[in-house]
């Protein structure tokens, strides 16, 4: 079962826009001036005072199979005068008779329609199937896709949302080829991400670039709403060449959203979904009638005579009503467990299904809400974001709040100013690592809890050393896996010309880990634990870059050029610790302090570090009456995590592409409409 709920809200009174003033008011103190600043300047209605007349011009926007398009824009030409269309693919606007409408919609053609005083103007649109005029983000600079030679391929995130994922990686799964992705079975964990295979026998994490934020950490993914993702792209081979050293196991490239210049209204967006998720194709266990025939026929092939300390002997097993035999610790220090009889277990008809007994209905539910806007000088994206997901495990789960702030603002006509800002705090139940496995090997005579509403377990003839399941999980519930992050960017561009532009952007981010885990006292096992434990993770991580970048992009008939270079500096740094200390008198959360334990404390694990990379980059793309395309690029890097000439390292790369289709001599008519060979060569590091 799975609903999924999605609103788009256009402002269409004051009386709304000052609801939601009073609702975001306390975040936009928090914000800051440049929040404010944009939100004094948006245009909720712009009523135009001239000669001409006024009309109300009113139509449906549908595709070329007829379906209604809702949510495509409508706007008036050379004007903020704007609608959008409702769930039916409807609108109205009211223009100057002698207007021109401009309709445009993701992934169709943009289309001009003058009025010439019509009140009704239905509009066909047309699917721009090749995207080729989509600009795509290929590491410091973007690209038209039809001009791009690499590797570079891109995510639908409209439709990978449509499914409740939790992880922005989860969102590659499936969708992009050459890159396999595993997902964790702990909720909240980070999957497994390989791009074509293993580029190196350590690390094999791709770079991950979120807004200029640069890290091969996958947790990062887990700190981000998915509903803010504006595009995802990944960088195989050749293609991630512009990131040296840190390219090898290819570059994923996320851009998030963030409102438009000359909005014609505030758009808010409320996105909820919820569901529930169950374990499918369980393996099928043995009862308690099968588990013992299977032993007694397993002993009469290595001819023996059948024996079982809770099935008898004789011809055929018979099982127990109770559990032969069944006690538990009954002191400890020294464990004495206690004489048999004084507890009891009864064997439930059938046995105990243990992937059942440890396993749910998980519910995951999911809240966003986003507010975008822009005026002629600023633009600005803020979202909001509670997301929960029980795992289908007992007592496991993850929980993440965040919220994300995007901005720009034009400072005249060349200079432009902005920042991406995300925040999220999260918290993962991991439970057990060894529950599944337990549940695997543990007998189906044992009940989940004996007699006495205690745990039950195997301290009793013939029933192994398994661990209760169900207990295992159930002990971690008060243990935590504590994450809160911080990072973003900020950045400047100018424009010499309409040709020359300058960036510098410095991001950098904040992230601290806080584990507590307590590994208490199993008295129903056969060879219980002495003594319990509390165990204390804290590790803080911080990272900072700095990129300035020069790009030029010019057109010379049937040329075009576009060249980058740049230099970057970076720096990481790393500092944690792990602490355990064991016998505590109680197994009471609020007990669990390390001072509260009377065993010496131990430090596990310490570390204190950070690395340092400085990259003089460049890349030139050229272009031949849009067919014959080139790219060259080149990096250096020099790395602090090695000595002497091996320190730095240039890496080069080289790509062509040749739209064949575009060619007299191809018949367009035929069954692929376009064709374009391409091919690169490059030569990616690893540090």
């Amino acid at each position: 079962m799975n609903q999924k709920l999605k609103f788009d809200s256009k402002r269409r009174s004051k009386s709304f826009f000052n609801t939601l003033k009073l609702g975001f008011l306390s975040m936009t103190i928090c914000l800051g001036t440049q929040f404010a600043l944009a939100n004094s300047n948006t245009i909720l209605y712009k009523v135009e005072l001239g000669d001409e007349i006024q009309s109300t011009v009113t139509g449906t926007v549908v595709d070329s199979d007829g379906i209604p398009l809702p949510g495509a824009s409508v706007v008036e030409k050379g004007t903020t005068n704007g609608t959008q269309t409702d769930f039916d693919g409807n609108y109205t606007i009211d223009v100057d008779s002698g207007a021109t409408l401009l309709i445009s919609y993701i992934g169709y053609k943009t289309q001009e329609v003058a009025v010439d005083g019509r009140s009704s103007i239905n509009v066909t649109m047309d699917e721009d199937a090749s995207q080729l005029d989509e600009v795509v983000v290929t590491g410091y600079g973007t690209q038209t896709r039809g001009d791009i030679t690499g590797a570079v391929a891109s995510v639908d995130i409209s439709e990978a949302i449509k499914a409740p994922i939790s992880n922005a990686g989860e969102a590659l799964q499936g969708r992009v080829t050459g890159v396999t992705v595993v997902n964790n079975s702990t909720p909240g964990a980070a999957p497994k991400i390989n791009i074509r295979g293993f580029g190196s026998s350590n690390n094999t994490n791709p770079l991950f670039i979120i807004d200029g934020v640069q890290t091969d950490d996958p947790d990062i993914l887990n700190n981000i709403n998915p509903s803010d993702i504006e595009q995802m792209n990944v960088l195989k081979d050749g293609a991630a060449a512009i990131y040296g050293a840190r390219a090898s196991n290819g570059v994923v490239i996320i851009t998030t959203k963030d409102g438009g210049y000359n909005m014609a209204k505030a758009t808010v967006t409320l996105d909820m979904y919820t569901g529930f998720s169950n374990i499918t194709s369980t393996p099928d266990l043995l009862n308690a009638q099968q588990h013992a025939d299977m032993l007694w026929e397993s002993q009469i092939n290595d001819g023996t005579s059948p024996s079982h300390g809770q099935y008898g002997t004789g011809a055929s097993p018979v099982v127990p009503t109770s559990i032969v035999g069944y006690t538990r610790v009954e002191s400890y220090n020294p464990i004495v467990f206690a004489p048999v009889g004084t507890f009891t277990a009864a064997v439930k008809p059938g046995g105990t299904d243990w992937i059942d007994a440890l396993s749910r209905s998980a519910a995951v539910s999911n809240i966003s809400l986003s507010l975008a806007n822009g005026t002629d000088s600023g633009k600005y994206f803020m979202s909001v974001n509670y997301f929960n997901r029980d795992g289908v495990l007992n007592n496991t789960g993850f929980e993440r709040g965040t919220t994300r702030l995007n901005s720009e603002f034009k400072i005249g006509e060349k200079l432009r100013i902005g920042e991406h800002i995300n925040l999220s705090y999260s918290n993962t139940a991991t439970g057990d690592s060894q529950a599944i496995e337990m549940a695997l090997r543990m007998t189906p005579l044992l009940p989940v809890r004996d007699d006495n509403g205690e745990f039950a377990g195997v301290a009793g003839p013939s029933l192994g050393n398994t661990r209760n399941p169900v207990a295992l999980n159930y002990r971690t519930r008060n243990n935590y896996n504590k994450r809160f992050s911080i990072f973003g960017d900020i950045y400047m561009s100018y424009d010499f010309t309409d040709d020359l532009m300058f960036k510098t952007t410095i991001a950098g981010g904040f992230r601290t880990f806080d584990s507590r885990g307590f590994i208490s006292l199993d008295p129903e096992h056969g060879e219980p634990i002495s003594t319990n434990q509390l165990n204390e993770q804290d590790q803080t991580n911080t990272q900072w870059n700095w990129s300035n970048t020069l790009n030029y992009n010019k057109t010379f008939g049937d040329h075009k050029v576009n060249v980058l270079v740049g230099v970057e500096a970076l720096r990481e740094q790393g500092k944690g610790k792990g602490v355990s200390r064991s016998d505590y008198l109680f197994d009471d959360p609020d007990f669990y302090l390390l001072n509260n334990g009377s065993g010496s404390p131990n430090v596990d694990y310490a570390f204190d570090g950070y690395n340092t990379l400085f990259s003089v980059f460049g890349t030139a793309n050229y272009a031949f009456n849009n067919k014959y395309f080139l790219t060259a690029t080149l990096r250096n890097d020099e790395s602090s995590r090695f000595l002497g000439d091996n320190k730095s390292q240039i890496f080069p790369s080289f790509s062509g592409g040749w739209l064949l289709s575009d060619e007299d001599f191809y018949n367009t008519d035929g069954f692929v409409e376009r064709v374009k060979i391409k091919g690169s060569w490059g030569q990616l590091g690893n540090q």
